[in-house]
């Protein structure tokens, strides 16, 4: 039986739901080394010329529009060997990004030396096939419905299979959360030190999401001041928004320099909103009078916003600029050296 963090990558790979939509950089040094290109994909030229038939060029490897609409159909049979529906209309960008991740997944894992065989993914879709309860003939009336075929799966379900073992190795060792902290750090990194290009499209507005690049979702929460408060009123504000809890002791390392930074620069257009997640409000004032904190603090009892913006570990930090873009997001404890210098540039 798979483990429940790969049950969780064939939905995310493989599916409607974003496992991880986590920033492109913001990580620090210890990135991946550099990936090797894989037969996955067509080598693109140095410079490449951006046609309709191309999404992305990861690392040379050219990502591919028919394959793109491939996989789109690919993801709906998936909805339906999973759940016995299909996930419904599916966000192209939003699936290219995905597409993005899981190639630079598959690009470590052959530079790891591992592999895959047509064998093991015909086995895993037999698996599959059993699980739901359904036939071969089924299957393959399903995919002829997107125009795809049992060979195209097997392709898809070969590099499913190829990432499956990459991330069930000693690098991503420990319990379901860990592997998912992990995962998450490892992609941000592996996107920070890729070379990623897309075709150029800035002249449409960034669309929502939690990559950086994207629009920050709005939100309205309750402040602990007892206001409420839209995330929308920031706008021509540069803001840091930091996901954190009162057990987390990383959070509580950086609170001072979080502060800190908050006291030197809210004059200039900076402010701050801590995002409690997940505890009761009486918790939250002692410690602030403890650390000395007097930023705006947003209250998140249910954790609808930390699952809003995929929050996967604390303390998690979203930069956003004065056009409501973000621009950053760090994973763990920042040092008020480097938050202070991110500040400043934001602000210029």
């Amino acid at each position: 039986m798979r483990q429940p963090v790969l049950a969780a990558l064939f939905a995310w790979l493989l599916s409607g739901c974003a496992l991880l939509d986590i920033a492109q950089d913001g990580v620090p040094p210890e990135t991946p080394p550099a990936l090797a290109v894989t037969p996955a994909g067509v080598v693109a030229p140095a410079t490449p010329t951006w046609a309709a038939d191309t999404v992305a060029v990861v690392n040379g490897v050219r990502l591919m529009r028919a394959d793109l609409d491939r996989r789109m159909a690919l993801i709906q049979v998936a909805g339906w060997l999973a759940n016995g529906a299909r996930p419904g209309d599916l966000d192209e960008s939003l699936q290219v990004d995905k597409w993005v991740d899981s190639e630079l997944l598959a690009q470590a894992a052959a530079q790891a030396g591992l592999g895959a065989s047509d064998g093991d993914a015909r086995a895993e879709i037999d698996r599959l096939i059993a699980t739901a309860g359904t036939t071969r003939t089924e299957l393959d009336r399903q995919l002829a419905l997107g125009g795809a075929g049992y060979d195209d799966l097997v392709r898809y379900e070969s590099r499913l299979v190829l990432v499956q073992r990459f991330i069930g190795g000693d690098a991503f060792a420990g319990s379901e959360i860990e592997r998912q902290t992990k995962l998450a750090t490892w992609l941000v990194r592996a996107r920070a030190s890729a070379k990623i290009e897309k075709p150029a499209q800035r002249a449409a507005p960034a669309t929502a999401g939690t990559y950086a690049g994207s629009r920050a979702p709005d939100f309205s929460a309750r402040g602990l001041d007892g206001a409420d408060h839209s995330l929308a009123d920031l706008r021509g504000r540069v803001a840091l928004m930091n996901f954190w809890a009162t057990w987390c002791g990383p959070c509580r390392a950086e609170m001072p320099a979080i502060q800190a930074v908050y006291d030197a620069h809210r004059a200039e257009g900076f402010t701050v909103w801590g995002i409690n997640s997940g505890e009761d409000a009486s918790l939250i004032p002692p410690y602030m009078q403890q650390l000395n904190l007097n930023f705006p603090v947003m209250l998140d009892r249910d954790s609808r916003i930390s699952r809003m913006y995929r929050v996967f570990a604390l303390p998690t930090t979203y930069f956003i600029g004065r056009d409501g873009i973000i621009t950053q997001v760090i994973i763990g404890e920042m040092n008020e050296a480097s938050l202070d210098a991110t500040v400043k540039k934001l602000l210029q």
